[in-house]
């Protein structure tokens, strides 16, 4: 790829695979200017997700960072890059990007289902709060058994969708190229 950034440098940016193991690929990006190497950034993909291990660019503030970061999205374009542990220049760099947020339609679906179900639960909590408070006539009894025999269920249902959820968020963000 050859890449033209603001400075009006021109960065050529190669691809190597450095190793593969356990299911894991491990790759460098090399950038390279009028100047030679002038960067690298190192990534590995497990499970089809890359993420970015070590950044190193010669000089800063010349748009090789960017560039680098920019191909790497480029090669998964709808995948949110995982950016790992950042040091302070790399969380400057991060910060310097432009990004751009991609709903995820099914986790912010899931989000609401997940809402609505914790509130059923709440109001069966609220039923037997109340039935506790009550007379318990046998009657009382078997109407709150009724009113809330998917109990079980909903609270199964509940732990499922949390599970699921985990670690999920309800827009992708993805860097702008």
């Amino acid at each position: 790829m050859r890449a033209t950034e603001f400075i009006s440098k021109s960065i050529d940016i190669t691809q190597h695979v450095t190793g593969h193991h356990h299911g894991q690929t491990d790759v460098r990006l090399e950038a390279r200017t009028d100047r030679g190497l002038s960067g690298y950034l190192d990534y590995s993909v497990l499970h089809g997700q890359p993420q970015i291990t070590m950044i190193h660019v010669a000089h800063r503030r010349e748009g090789v960072g960017s560039a680098l970061v920019k191909h790497l999205q480029s090669l998964y374009p709808t995948t949110e890059i995982d950016w790992g542990s950042l040091t302070p220049k790399g969380s400057q760099l991060y910060k310097s990007i432009e990004f751009e947020e991609i709903p995820n339609p099914r986790v912010i679906r899931d989000m609401r289902k997940l809402e609505q179900l914790k509130q059923k639960e709440a109001g069966y909590r609220a039923l037997a709060d109340e039935w506790e408070r009550s007379s318990k006539s046998e009657e009382d009894r078997r109407r709150f058994l009724d009113d809330t025999s998917d109990w079980n269920d909903l609270h199964s249902e509940i732990m499922d969708l949390e599970q699921e959820l985990h670690d999920q968020k309800p827009y992708r963000r993805l860097v702008k190229i």
